[in-house]
């Protein structure tokens, strides 16, 4: 019997051994997929950033629910699913502006009226180890 695994102990190897995931989200009943740098988890609330008109915030503002999937260089990979709620606080935009510095590659400030959030509240977290194996859910 396989250890119990605890998704945010799981999500932090990934992300340490990933920079990016795949982003999901749903546009007139359309998959819609990108690379996304996830910036912050925090309990089950992963946090991301992106430009306050692009495609993506239409969508979650539409359709919240989302999917993310990190896959690392020996084909393991994890599935994150959750619900996005778009976010424009001025405390943790500073925060994370301070923390990772890409920002700045995309947005001219911290109070850049461009720079919003994307929260997810994960509800269930999918891991495949290995080829053909069937996945196993980690406890939230």
């Amino acid at each position: 019997m396989k250890e119990t695994l605890l998704a945010q102990d799981v999500i932090r190897q990934f992300q340490e051994r990933c920079e990016v995931a795949m982003l999901a989200t749903v546009e007139d009943n359309k998959p819609r997929i990108r690379p996304m740098e996830p910036l912050m988890i925090d309990g089950n609330v992963l946090w991301m950033a992106a430009g306050a008109k692009s495609s993506k915030m239409t969508q979650i503002a539409t359709n919240p629910h989302v999917e993310l999937c990190y896959m690392d260089d020996e084909g393991r990979h994890l599935r994150l699913a959750g619900a996005a709620q778009l976010v424009d606080d001025p405390a943790i935009k500073e925060q994370l502006w301070q923390e990772h510095p890409i920002l700045k590659e995309y947005f001219s400030s911290s109070r850049s009226p461009d720079y919003r959030l994307i929260k997810v509240v994960l509800n269930e977290a999918l891991l495949m180890e290995e080829k053909d194996e069937n996945y196993q859910t980690l406890q939230m």
